[in-house]
């Protein structure tokens, strides 16, 4: 961990707002994992919203506080494992199909242990052994890794002809790739499409790829969850990761 884990957390933000598309007061529903979230040791950990408020399971939070929120909850010794959607909602805070009125983003999720399971088929039994090998690996081994497998998902879209993501983002253990849908795109409002859109982009780059590159579970635009900017994989204890 570098002694300032956070200083890139506002850039990450600010990013997000640009390649949206959207205004730095747009309101993204976001949720937290576990019992009010949990720390690294397991115990509970109360969150709260940028003005202090208490939050529960599922909320609101304008994206130009999202800097301040993941620095609130994403330390080492306090993490939660804050999520946000790619979709607005109403009402705010909702992160149901039925309340989402305009998708921001389509999504791949792509865990760099199913890359491993089907790149090292004799090295690794199943996808856990594959996790269980990142999760001991010495953190300059596991971004070299890391770095292949985001460099196998960006051939895969490729060779399925399918355009480059708006943004890349790591998740930890693997990356997510983001498909930015324009501001002014009216297709954006007609959910179901996007889901269409969505479920079509995860079976081209695993058929590209012959076996499972990205989740196919994670095709729900609008509702599907990823880790907020700049928050911490805490699925290890004690080794938080970007």
């Amino acid at each position: 961990m570098t002694a300032n884990p956070y200083s890139t957390i506002a850039e990450q933000a600010a990013a997000l707002l640009e390649w949206l598309g959207q205004p730095a007061n747009t309101v993204l529903t976001l949720q937290v994992f576990g019992a009010r979230g949990a720390n690294a040791d397991g115990q509970p950990v109360t969150v709260t919203d940028p003005a202090g408020k208490e939050v529960g399971k599922t909320f609101a939070a304008r994206t130009d506080t999202l800097a301040e929120l993941a620095a609130r909850h994403c330390r080492e010794a306090d993490c939660p494992n804050v999520y946000l959607t790619f979709g607005l909602h109403d009402p705010p805070g909702r992160r149901k199909q039925e309340s989402c009125r305009r998708v921001l983003a389509l999504t791949l999720d792509c865990d760099a242990c199913d890359w491993l399971t089907a790149e090292a088929p004799g090295e690794f039994v199943d996808t856990d052994e594959a996790k269980a090998y990142l999760r001991q690996l010495d953190t300059g081994r596991l971004e070299t890794l890391l770095a292949e497998h985001r460099a196998c998902v960006a051939a895969g879209l490729a060779r399925a002809g399918l355009p480059a993501p708006s943004a890349w983002w790591q998740s930890g253990y693997g990356c997510y790739a983001l498909f930015a849908l324009a501001a002014d795109d009216e297709g954006a409002t007609d959910v179901d499409s996007c889901r269409e859109a969505n479920r079509a982009l995860v079976d081209a780059l695993n058929l590209a790829a012959g076996y499972k590159l990205a989740d196919p579970a994670a095709k729900d635009a609008g509702t599907r969850v990823l880790r907020a900017p700049g928050a911490f994989n805490v699925k290890r204890p004690g080794r938080p990761l970007p």
